[in-house]
């Protein structure tokens, strides 16, 4: 139903309006015998539409209609007056009227064509403010999550921007208008290229993972979850989607290669589920990616399903005690749950959530989830190797030594000190041709090796003369190699072997 002011200096007209505008149903008509009492209408009353006669005293319908307009009140305004100049029509239009109707005729079809103009300007009003009302949401989603919501035309020129890029140094203005390719490092444009080109083409979502700079040239890891803008013809117009920054994960991931000498593929992608329920924690809405997750269907979402039911028993009192925390006004940081999956299985996650305010009253709570399995796995699978690598290190049979590149020695085995009777304190920060644990010439040597296999080289392996503590002196053959850090060269190892009869 909508809310009608009828305004008209005619308080007859008035009465007969009021009866055939409301005979439908639709809509709920007040009257007023001028624009000064119209306008104290509205202060008042929650209306929707404005129907004004042209000539009344003191103030006329285009008066009326401007002064509204003046005060940035953009409610729908029908101009319904028994004067048929053209003029007045054209002025009123361009005031700011969003219909022109001229009295007279079967009073019937009069005030039926007058009732269809109110349904369509304050039906389309009522739509426009809708869509504000989900923009906002939609707004205030993006703004409290750490991913960068972004869409792209078809070409892929980017047409909207989340504000969180300003941590890569950019404003939105700057990304916007911009193609997603000035962005991404030259080796991983060739997959992203071929991943939007099939989404924009062919409808399917992808996930891709590259490289950006940001403005001072620094890169960073971004995968991107990235689906098709289809318009009301069925017709794909670009791309809208969710960048996350997985820097840190990729770290995780190179310093797991690197402690275990071999690659493995870490990349498991940690989809994005966003969600809303109601102040019971009831379900309202939930995203592409949620679904995936939990293994639930829209016709689930449907029947109704509760955010409660979805963390493993021993979490539920402490969630819902959190959805009441929120809804108090709580807004700490995330909280880590068990989640449990359609089919029962478990797995880790960390959800962020915050209040939906409407009217100043929390009606319940949105929310960010993210998988933390991959991440956690990984954390516990380097932990594992590195301790695994110590123990290898301690207990070689060969005395081993780590060298910076300029030839500092950072570590040493339990072995090599047994073999040598230098301890580690006396050793550790010194460089190697005056640490005293070789002779000057076998350094040089050492020295000369380093540098070759740091520049690309490899030696081979060869012979020294270790110097121990008691001053004796052993013959060793020695093999380096190189470790590396995110593939540049931070340190040697070498590997002595003590020669029999040295």
């Amino acid at each position: 139903m909508f809310s009608v002011i009828y305004t008209d200096d005619e308080s007859s007209l008035l009465e007969v309006g009021k009866i055939f505008l409301e005979r439908s149903g639709l809509l709920k008509v007040e009257t007023a015998l001028s624009a000064k009492e119209a306008i104290e209408l509205l202060k008042t009353k929650e209306i929707d539409c404005v129907v004004s006669d042209y000539m009344m005293p003191e103030m006329d319908g285009i008066a009326f209609l401007k002064h509204l307009r003046a005060e940035n009140n953009q409610i729908p305004f029908i101009l319904f007056t028994g004067r048929g100049r053209e003029e007045i029509a054209i002025e009123a239009l361009n005031a700011g009227a969003d219909y022109y109707l001229q009295k007279g005729g079967d009073p019937v079809s009069q005030f039926t064509e007058l009732e269809h103009k109110i349904r369509l300007a304050a039906g389309r009003k009522r739509t426009e403010e809708e869509l504000r009302k989900s923009e906002e949401k939609y707004r205030i989603l993006t703004e409290r999550t750490n991913d960068i919501f972004y869409s792209t035309d078809a070409k892929g020129r980017i047409t909207h921007i989340g504000p969180q890029v300003a941590r890569y140094g950019f404003e939105p203005e700057e990304i916007i208008s911009k193609k997603f390719e000035e962005l991404i490092i030259e080796e991983d444009l060739e997959t992203t290229v071929e991943d939007f080109i099939k989404t924009v083409t062919t409808g399917e979502p992808t996930i891709t993972v590259f490289r950006i700079h940001d403005k001072s040239g620094n890169i960073f890891w971004m995968e991107d979850n990235g689906g098709a803008v289809i318009n009301e013809k069925g017709e794909i117009t670009g791309i809208s989607g969710i960048l996350r920054d997985v820097t840190d994960r990729k770290k995780i991931e190179q310093k797991l290669l690197d402690s275990e000498r071999r690659y493995r593929d870490l990349i498991e992608m940690l989809p994005q589920c966003v969600f809303e329920t109601d102040e019971k924690g009831i379900i309202i809405s939930a995203n592409h990616a949620a679904f995936e997750a939990f293994g639930y269907t829209p016709a689930d979402l449907e029947r109704g399903l509760n955010a409660i039911d979805m963390l493993v028993p021993e979490d539920r009192e402490r969630g819902i005690e959190k959805i009441n925390n929120i809804l108090q006004g709580d807004n700490t940081a995330g909280t880590e749950y068990m989640a449990v999956r359609k089919d029962g299985t478990i797995f880790p996650v960390m959800i962020f959530a915050n209040a939906i305010i409407r009217k100043n009253r929390a009606v319940g709570v949105r929310g960010v989830i993210f998988d933390a399995t991959e991440l956690k796995k990984a954390e516990e699978a380097c932990r594992i190797s590195e301790e695994r690598y110590k123990r290898l290190f301690e207990n070689a049979c060969d005395m081993i030594i780590i060298f910076e590149p300029d030839g500092t020695i950072t570590e040493l085995n339990s072995t090599f000190e047994r073999d040598t009777g230098h301890s580690r304190t006396a050793i550790l920060g010194k460089y190697v041709n005056n640490s005293g644990i070789m002779t000057e010439d076998s350094a040089a040597l050492l020295i000369s090796n380093i540098s070759k296999i740091i520049s690309g080289e490899k030696p081979p392996a060869f012979g020294i003369k270790a110097v121990r503590k008691d001053g004796s002196t052993a013959g060793c053959e020695v093999r380096l190699s190189r470790l590396t850090k995110n593939g540049k060269v931070t340190a040697v190892q070498a590997i002595l072997r003590e020669q029999n009869g040295g």
